[in-house]
């Protein structure tokens, strides 16, 4: 996987951090309901459901919830995801599109775990708190956060350190999500600014800043809409979808900031962001690989950008 990323980035790595669990590492598994009402996935390039009782890729404790619904007829749900912060465990289903959720719900009865349906608490607390450099940051059911808890630790506590090393006035927090970037750096001292748009996930790191005592400012937008002049900074973090950052990568450049912390998902839209970076006078200080998703081609990188 790191030689893929260097011949897709055209650069060498600094390092490689590998995953501290090779295995049983997913914190959140993500499946559908079958026809017979049994939890599973379609096999790949098929059709065909297949009935699942057992992830290999996943951690212990969300096994443990996967096998309490192994039997259970789940006809009238749509998905279901099993959610770990590492010891407490929540399901967060759907209802299907068209579907009705009173059956849903019938169907979800009598469950021990906390339960969400459709983002909202059913039964329980549904919600996480995920422990991140000395914080611990709320994640709602409908909220994303990082299937790797181990290596997301350590991939913070890289931000955090390039970030600080920027010597930062403010920094801008693209994609900011619950705030698992720059929540670490707002305990710091560096005022930071999330840009998100508004739903649970703005709203897990408001919360989160205010039970810690943080002061930070939010905007809620679609990143991909940022323009220059919408927020002040001097530094820029990163953490886009793997579709990355076209369009809003141009934006941030054109403030001329004087460093860049961009974390990507998919090396192949990290080679494309980083052309205009390079073609405007930044260049690339450091970057490291992260085995978030061991046993797959996936992979996360952090390039640190400066001028």
């Amino acid at each position: 996987m790191r030689d893929r990323i260097e011949q897709l980035l055209g650069l060498p790595l600094d390092a490689w951090v590998a995953s501290p669990r090779p295995s049983a590492y997913r914190a959140r598994i993500d499946l559908n309901v079958g026809p017979e009402g049994q939890l599973g996935r379609m096999k790949p390039g098929t059709r065909e459901f297949e009935a699942l009782a057992h992830e290999p890729l996943a951690r212990e404790e969300v096994n443990a919830a996967l096998a309490e619904l192994v039997g259970r007829d789940l006809r009238g749900v749509g998905r279901v995801e099993i959610r770990s912060s590492g010891g407490k465990v929540v399901l967060a289903a759907q209802t299907p599109r068209g579907g009705d959720r009173k059956r849903a719900l019938q169907a979800l009865q009598g469950l021990a775990l906390p339960l969400a349906l459709d983002g909202k608490a059913v039964s329980g607390d549904a919600q996480l708190w995920l422990p991140v450099e000395g914080l611990r940051l709320r994640v709602s059911p409908a909220s994303f956060y990082q299937v790797n808890l181990e290596v997301n630790l350590l991939l913070v506590h890289e931000v955090r350190e390039a970030a600080l090393a920027l010597r930062p006035e403010r920094v801008l927090d693209l994609y900011a999500g619950v705030g698992n970037l720059s929540l670490p750096l707002a305990a710091e001292g560096v005022p930071v600014t999330l840009l998100e748009i508004e739903g649970s996930a703005m709203k897990d790191a408001r919360e989160s800043a205010k039970r810690h005592g943080l002061d930070i400012q939010t905007q809620a937008m679609d990143c991909r809409r940022f323009k220059a002049g919408d927020a002040a900074f001097d530094v820029a973090v990163l953490d886009p979808p793997r579709a990355g950052a076209a369009g809003a990568i141009e934006q941030v450049l054109r403030t001329r900031p004087k460093g860049l912390v961009y974390v990507s998902c998919n090396p192949e839209a990290l080679a494309r962001d980083l052309r205009p970076c390079l073609a405007t006078g930044y260049r690339v200080e450091r970057l490291v690989g992260f085995e978030m998703f061991p046993g797959t081609p996936h992979a996360e990188v952090m390039a640190v950008l400066g001028r």
